[in-house]
């Protein structure tokens, strides 16, 4: 069963295969190949439309490079309040299949301060 209307938002193309992802959303493929991970601004101005046109219910898969993925999050947290990840994960039968997690940052997003911490 597909999710109708969400996005699985891809940081990376890469040779693995993601079909299975397609039941919570098309695929949306951010980037291709091989990019310089020091190329912080490049993602972000190239993440920036496609964030842009997101919507809340959209999906993040985890995968490529650890700093694509960082500013792809970031971004879509920022943006929604939100975020919705597609982890994937081995289970007993050996299969893999992808496990929806989602957070919301709203508490963050509140224009009330935070309580202070007291550290021991």
């Amino acid at each position: 069963m597909t999710i109708v209307n969400t996005k699985v938002l891809i940081p990376n193309k890469s040779y693995h295969d993601f079909s299975e992802a397609t039941r919570f959303g098309e695929l949306i493929y951010l980037t291709a190949g091989k990019i310089s991970i020091l190329s912080i601004g490049r993602m972000y101005r190239t993440f920036m439309p496609v964030i842009q046109s997101s919507s809340k219910e959209d999906y993040i898969l985890v995968s490529g490079p650890s700093v694509m993925t960082s500013i792809l999050c970031s971004m879509f947290s920022i943006k929604h309040g939100v975020l919705n990840l597609l982890i994937y994960q081995i289970g007993g039968d050996n299969k893999g299949h992808y496990k929806q997690r989602r957070i919301s940052f709203e508490e963050l997003t509140q224009d009330e301060t935070c309580p202070e911490t007291q550290l021991d």
